[in-house]
């Protein structure tokens, strides 16, 4: 099994797991600081200023934002889902990255 699809299969288990929330909305809004996601969305943290986004679960599964998310927290998609994901790009490069998702 290539890398590829390795990172795919722990994406496919990530989402599985924060679709059944198996965190609970306290501790989550303890970890983010704000509201919990509304259901199939999750909060992502983005560049040194920590802007907020919910994101689609969805668009966990495109392979550009799951290298973005290992590079940034390697061990995120074996971790107990607790709180949002943190990533290390900008916010611009970010937002570009949200409008390819759109299309």
């Amino acid at each position: 099994m290539n890398l590829s699809n390795i990172l795919q299969e722990k994406t496919s288990m990530f989402i599985k797991k924060l679709s059944k929330s198996q965190y609970s909305k306290k501790s989550y809004t303890t970890l983010s600081k704000s509201q919990p996601p509304k259901k199939g969305y999750i909060n992502v943290y983005v560049g040194q200023e920590r802007k907020l986004y919910q994101i689609p679960l969805m668009y966990l599964l495109d392979p550009t934002l799951q290298q973005l998310i290992e590079k940034s927290q390697p061990d995120v998609f074996d971790a107990k889902i607790d709180g949002p994901i943190e990533l290390a790009c900008t916010t611009n490069t970010f937002d570009e990255l949200l409008k390819i998702f759109k299309k």
